[in-house]
């Protein structure tokens, strides 16, 4: 899949870089160039067909952008059983989630907590 796009709008004299993503939704805008490419690449899309997007901020901070708007998410913000209920609707539990995932639980996990939202 690939990363969001990088547009320039505006005119010579006020401009700014905006983050698409393939479907055409705005995800956010920067100041410079660089700044918009280097976003790009630490986004990843993880559900083509809701245009969802994921950025890791840290291990458990995680941004989500889905239907327009992007959410973030600490998991350190939820209790595990907590978790465990937000996760109920995809697996039948946090145990199977992880063994499926490894070291990308926590990133399912901010997906499911932000489906939810």
């Amino acid at each position: 899949m690939k990363n969001p796009l990088v547009k320039v709008l505006g005119n010579a004299n006020n401009f700014a870089y905006v983050l698409i993503s393939n479907e055409g939704n705005f995800i956010r805008t920067f100041a410079t160039k660089k700044e918009a490419f280097k976003e790009s690449l630490e986004w990843k899309c993880t559900d083509p067909n809701q245009d969802q997007w994921v950025r890791k901020i840290s291990n458990d901070n995680f941004e989500v952008f889905e239907q327009g708007e992007i959410q973030n998410i600490y998991l350190k913000d939820y209790s595990g059983e907590q978790i465990r209920e937000l996760i109920s609707a995809y697996y039948d539990s946090l145990e199977e989630l992880i063994e499926l995932y490894g070291k990308d639980s926590n990133q399912i996990i901010a997906e499911c907590i932000a489906e939810q939202k």
